[in-house]
């Protein structure tokens, strides 16, 4: 019998649970971040939007949020999995980074709580899940959304137009451009020119004039904010006219000294920024009377609240199946697990620069 898959509105899901237990008096969430280290900024954010959406979403006494610190390493993380353990949560989510994801899952096999992660996005870990039979759900992205995004915007967009393809050689860069290429040969249109750059440079002027010579009218680079910033402009000073886009890293981009002379026109695929979020007005209130800056982060520990919430089941089985069975609807936009226990929504989206900010870039059908 196939599953029958249904939309969740959290606050009904939450309140039906909590009224159907009435002999629990909480449930305790596990979060897992890495408080210390160089991502604690990071942690904290995704710990005050955790915070922020147990406020709205239960009182004090029906949700309890146990935090550990996983330092973004197998090591901590090892010890942030025996801390929730022993502190008896009924689902754990957080997990920045895939080493403590895999620490705390390995660490938490034999307990069958289900754990969540909401910023670990290899998809090897998800199959090493598989193979060791740990308990983890991701919430965040794959490694590969972002070719796979890019590709099917751009390739639409730049239809019959000679495409070239940069990175920085990084493994990020490398990875996500070789995929992109990938793509695009399987859909028979190789890329017409591919280089990789070196970073940090003071001009690309000689990137660009190789780009001019080999004929391509649009380029694809993975590379930092600051480079393809920097690529971008070059191109404009030589009065270049194609059209150039960059990957989710250009999110750094208002916030960099080169945004100020970045010339309007650079398109970016990545997610959303929070001020384009549909429930970004809705959380305004909130965030200002909790003296919260609109932060990425803070949405994504919201939206991963919402989903524990919303999931939590009087057993890990019971979890577990509501994890399976369920659309969850959050701030970040609806969550949808697939058979591999991974968020199957990709939610990037093409955006352009626009005086000194990111905005979505409508498209024929919307």
């Amino acid at each position: 019998m196939s599953k029958t898959r249904f939309a969740a509105y959290i606050a009904l899901a939450i309140s039906l649970l909590l009224s159907s237990q009435a002999s629990a008096t909480s449930y305790k969430i596990g979060i897992s971040v890495p408080l210390s280290g160089n991502a604690a900024n990071l942690a904290r954010q995704f710990v005050a939007g955790a915070r922020l959406a147990v406020r709205a979403l239960a009182s004090d006494d029906e949700v309890e949020l146990v935090i550990a610190d996983d330092g973004c390493d197998e090591s901590l993380g090892e010890l942030a999995g025996q801390d929730l353990a022993d502190a008896q949560v009924s689902i754990v989510t957080g997990l920045l980074c895939n080493a403590a994801a895999r620490a705390v899952a390995k660490e938490m096999q034999s307990t069958g709580i289900p754990i969540i992660a909401a910023g670990a996005q290899s998809n090897q870990l998800m199959r090493d899940a598989i193979n060791e039979e740990w308990n983890l759900w991701r919430l965040s992205p794959g490694d590969d959304f972002a070719a796979k995004a890019s590709f099917e915007l751009l390739s639409e967009r730049w239809d019959g137009i000679p495409i070239g393809v940069i990175d920085d050689g990084t493994i990020y860069g490398r990875t996500t451009s070789d995929e992109f290429r990938a793509l695009l040969e399987e859909a028979g249109r190789p890329a017409q020119f591919s280089d990789a750059i070196r970073p940090a440079q003071s001009t690309q002027a000689a990137l660009i004039r190789r780009l001019r010579q080999s004929g391509v009218s649009a380029i694809f680079v993975v590379a930092s904010a600051e480079d393809t910033a920097l690529i971008w402009d070059s191109a404009k000073d030589l009065k270049e006219g194609f059209e150039m886009a960059g990957s989710e890293t250009l999110a750094l981009l208002p916030w960099l000294d080169i945004a100020s002379t970045t010339a309007d026109g650079l398109l970016a695929v990545m997610p959303p920024q929070p001020e384009e979020l549909p429930a970004f007005r809705s959380l305004e209130r909130q965030l200002k009377s909790s003296n919260i800056e609109p932060e990425a982060h803070v949405f994504q520990g919201y939206a991963a609240i919402e989903v524990a919430m919303a999931a939590l089941r009087p057993t890990p089985a019971q979890t577990n199946e509501a994890l399976e069975q369920t659309v969850f609807r959050t701030v970040l936009g609806n969550v949808d697990f697939d058979e591999e226990r991974r968020n199957r929504v990709n939610n990037y989206i093409l955006q352009q620069w626009r005086d000194g900010k990111f905005v979505p870039v409508q498209t024929e059908t919307e």
